[in-house]
């Protein structure tokens, strides 16, 4: 386990964009058993739109507050107007 967390920690120091950053989360779930994942990238810049970075089917989220395949809502989202 320890070394799921150090392997997470050096991929989050190294991330230097989305789709690196999409690679280290699902690298840790994937050895956390872990299905899906989704994280809210919040800006650094304000006025710039905050970015859902998840593995999550692409029809998943939806606007019409469609579920997750086959579970609950696990959190709530940020839905883009």
């Amino acid at each position: 386990m320890h070394r799921v967390f150090q392997a997470f920690i050096d991929g989050l120091v190294a991330s230097g964009d989305t789709e690196r950053l999409r690679t280290v989360l699902a690298d840790a779930g994937a050895a956390l058993d872990l299905s899906c994942f989704a994280c809210l990238s919040i800006p650094s810049r304000r006025g710039d739109a905050p970015e859902l970075i998840s593995n999550y089917p692409v029809e998943w989220p939806s606007p019409e507050g469609d579920e997750p395949p086959s579970r609950g809502r696990p959190f709530g989202l940020f839905h883009p107007s």
